[in-house]
């Protein structure tokens, strides 16, 4: 009987708790967007690609999860984000119609919006430059040696009007 009242109890503060600040730091990124940048051959090289995508980023589960439905030349896939208090982290998972299954965590250094591919680290997303009505995103790899962060892909968001 104790135990189910506590369990309760506890559940019961776990649903009124408030939700964090941190919450709150991919608001930026909540909308329909246009982007167009680069895809490096090689990271770092001057050699690229061209590339369009469009992004579609909502909040579901009652604001406390940012959704991303994301489309660029033949690559579809989702995100889920969602920032835990417990680890003062976001979390994202990011799936694709190529089979890929990336889990992220991060967060705000700076001004920059950082996740990493865990648990290796070795390469990351920037999310920088951040306005109400653009922003800069970055796929970055450690180099070799592992002291310079080198661009393999960079997209220039536009919100849609």
């Amino acid at each position: 009987m104790f135990l189910t009242i506590f369990t309760a109890a506890i559940a019961a503060s776990v649903i009124q708790a408030a939700p964090p600040a941190e919450s709150k730091q991919f608001d930026f990124w909540v909308g329909e967007w246009d982007a167009v940048g680069e895809s490096y051959n090689v990271p770092g090289k001057p050699e690229f690609t061209k590339t369009t995508a469009t992004n579609s980023i909502t909040r579901i589960l009652g604001g406390q999860v940012v959704h991303e439905d994301f489309h660029s030349n033949g690559l579809n896939g989702n995100s889920v984000s969602v920032y835990t208090a417990q680890t003062k982290m976001w979390h994202q998972t990011w799936v694709d119609d190529q089979g890929a299954y990336l889990p992220f965590q991060g967060g705000m250094e700076g001004k920059k919006m950082i996740l990493y591919l865990v648990p290796k680290r070795k390469n990351r997303m920037v999310f920088e430059n951040i306005g109400k009505d653009a922003f800069d995103w970055n796929w970055q790899q450690l180099s070799k040696d592992g002291k310079t962060w080198l661009t393999a892909w960079h997209l220039h968001y536009t919100r849609k009007k």
